[in-house]
């Protein structure tokens, strides 16, 4: 037991230069010394600062005693105690080091020595740092970079560059800059050097067909930056569906332009039509010749309208059952009678000797057929022919239907079955086209299995061959 007071000062002197809040206890656990930083936060527990005379063991109470009391008698009987823990009063937002050891002398032991080191901040930065690595790896589709003002990285975390190969983990430590290297993009150095400044970031880039967002957010607290947060999003699904909304939105507006423009002129000219009927009834005939024409080309118009936004729709089911393709064909030749008529062109049918049967929708199936025998009369000049033969090889149900017209120029064959292309021309007669007709038909060979192909050279006529499988 310490005694003397010239041992007692050499202690004080010692314990003062120690950095960390210290104190040393005798065997009775009473204060033989400590410096100010331990002092200051004993006051700051319990309220006033321990004397020579306070005794551990006797003056305390609540955790200090149901925890520490312990802790400190084992110490004085030669077990050390070292952990991070909270403060001596429990309080939530302080931490410290704590190292508890025995203090000896001559093989005996004569007290013991605590030191506490304030490890509030680093602890804390510890949990945030493991509350931001968790929450970055739960972010779908993300990978999540903690870095200081420097663009070193601290933390990396996510698992999107991982379906790539590339574990992000591995950088910690490293550049940021030198990283995005990899993924060449333009100015990216100057960019990022624009974030330590306080500048915000957003630019796209792709990586093995897919695309990213990367954004970068300044942490500025007391208007000083601190730390940079960068994320890499994919926004590949976000593109297509943007893509794909920006697609619909021109057909709408396509749409709208032909309601306005290519059914309006019909119906006005239907209307005009029937006033004039009115003046003239000696040319009735005549009349109702154009408003059978105007009449048809409005609805030829409307049925295309409607066909594009029932076959369009993603739920969209065929009903289909078991039809005869040659008496399909029969049908879609007569529908078409009087544009051949008009032209005089011969439509000439070779059908398979006996009956040919599919699976499929008769009303759907007979507006295919339609739609390649219309084309094949809009786009022959007068007194030409127009052949469809039907044929059975291997199980597979062929119609070709091959028109001696104008054909198709190679520049157009590439995009013939989209919606709304220059593709959609006028015929050889100033039929108009409204550029829906063979994207119908491709939908419609598309939801019965089928397959269509063209060849085409321009003034020498097109063939337009569709299989099916037989159904028997």
């Amino acid at each position: 037991m310490l005694t003397q007071t010239k041992e007692i000062n050499l202690l004080q002197a010692m314990v003062d230069n120690q950095p960390e809040m210290t104190c040393l206890f005798d065997n009775q656990l009473r204060i033989i010394c400590c410096n100010d930083a331990f002092k200051k936060e004993i006051k700051r527990v319990l309220g006033f600062i321990p004397d020579e005379q306070f005794s551990f063991k006797q003056q305390i109470d609540g955790r200090l005693k149901t925890f520490w009391l312990p802790i400190v008698e084992r110490a004085s009987q030669g077990i050390p105690f070292q952990q991070t823990v909270k403060s001596f009063n429990n309080t939530p937002d302080h931490f410290f080091d704590i190292d508890i050891q025995p203090l000896r002398y001559n093989e005996s032991i004569m007290g013991v020595m605590v030191k506490a080191k304030d490890v509030t901040t680093r602890t804390q930065n510890e949990n945030n740092l493991s509350a931001f690595r968790e929450l970055a790896a739960n972010l779908p589709n993300t990978d999540v970079f903690y870095c200081n003002q420097d663009l070193n990285i601290i933390l990396a975390s996510g698992m999107e560059m991982k379906k790539h190969g590339i574990d992000y983990t591995e950088y910690e430590g490293k550049n940021f800059a030198e990283i995005m290297q990899v993924f060449q993009i333009k100015n990216i150095d100057k960019r990022l050097s624009s974030c330590r400044v306080g500048d915000s970031l957003t630019t796209e880039f792709s990586f093995n067909n897919n695309h990213y967002l990367l954004d970068c957010y300044p942490i500025i607290p007391d208007q000083q930056i601190k730390n940079i947060v960068f994320l890499v999003r994919n926004v590949t699904d976000y593109k297509t569906i943007n893509n794909k909304l920006e697609k619909l939105n021109q057909e709408k507006d396509n749409i709208l332009g032909v309601v306005a423009h290519d059914l309006r002129n019909p119906i006005s000219a239907v209307l005009g039509l029937a006033e004039m009927m009115s003046q003239r009834p000696d040319l009735t005939m005549d009349y109702l010749n154009l408003i059978e024409k105007s009449a048809t080309t409005a609805l030829s118009t409307i049925n295309d309208l409607l066909d594009v936004s029932e076959l369009g729709k993603e739920n969209f089911i065929l009903e289909k059952d078991i039809v005869e393709v040659n008496e399909l064909i029969r049908t879609a030749i007569d529908s078409t009678h009087f544009f051949a008529k008009r032209k005089r062109i011969s439509v000439i049918f070779v059908p398979t000797q006996t009956d040919v049967f599919i699976w499929g929708n008769a009303d759907k199936l007979i507006r295919l057929f339609s739609n390649l025998i219309s084309n094949a009369i809009k786009f022959s000049n007068t007194e030409q022919y127009v052949n469809i033969t039907c044929e059975v090889i291997e199980n597979m149900v062929l119609i070709n239907i091959i028109d001696q017209g104008i054909g198709i120029p190679a520049e157009y064959m590439n995009i013939i079955f989209n919606k709304f292309t220059k593709a959609g021309r006028v015929g050889t007669a100033g039929e108009k086209s409204l550029g829906l007709g063979m994207n119908i038909v491709k939908q419609i060979v598309q939801l019965h299995g089928g397959e269509i192909s063209l060849e085409s050279a321009v003034n020498k006529g097109t063939k337009v061959l569709v299989k099916f499988e037989s159904a028997i």
